[in-house]
C-alpha cells in the first residue's frame, strides 16, 4: 500500500490506472491492450492483458500517441502469432504442441506479412496460407 505521501506499491491486482484517461482499448480474440493518458506526466502508457490477466511488466510508456496505439497492436499481434503456434486462437495452451512449430511459425510470419503489405495481400495467398495453418500436414512435430 502507499503512504500518504504516495510512497510504495499499488494494491495487489490494481492496474496503476489511476489518474489517467482510458484514449483506446484495442482487443484481438482473448488479449487486450489499453492506452491510456497520464496528464500528471504528459505522456501515454500502454498496459497489456493476456487472456484478462494484466501483464505489469508489459507496460509502455512513450509521448508519442502513435508509439503507442502501435506497440499495443503490436504486443496483441505477437500474442495471436504465439496463439496460433500452439494451435489455439483462444489464448489457451496446449500441454502438447499439436502442430510442428517452427513450420506453423513461418506460416504465420508469411501470413502477418501478405496482410501487411498493401492493406491485405493478394487474396489467394491469403487464402492458401489460412488453409496450410488450419489444416497442418500430419507427422511434422
Amino acid at each position: 500500500m502507499k503512504d500518504s505521501k504516495g510512497h510504495g506499491s499499488n494494491a495487489r491486482g490494481s492496474t496503476g490506472a489511476q489518474g489517467m484517461r482510458l484514449v483506446k482499448t484495442h482487443t484481438m480474440g482473448p488479449h487486450t491492450a489499453k492506452v491510456y493518458k497520464n496528464p500528471e506526466w504528459q505522456e501515454n502508457v500502454v498496459k497489456t492483458f493476456r487472456d484478462g490477466v494484466y501483464q505489469p511488466r508489459n507496460d509502455y510508456h512513450t509521448d508519442d500517441m502513435s508509439d503507442a496505439h502501435g506497440t499495443a497492436k503490436a504486443q496483441l499481434a505477437s500474442w495471436a502469432s504465439q496463439d496460433a503456434q500452439n494451435g489455439h486462437s483462444d489464448g489457451i495452451k496446449a500441454a502438447v504442441p499439436t502442430s510442428n512449430t517452427s513450420a506453423s511459425s513461418g506460416l504465420t510470419g508469411a501470413l502477418m506479412k501478405t496482410m501487411s503489405n498493401g492493406g491485405g495481400g493478394d487474396p489467394a495467398r491469403v487464402a492458401a496460407l489460412r488453409n496450410r495453418l488450419a489444416n497442418p500436414k500430419p507427422g511434422l512435430f
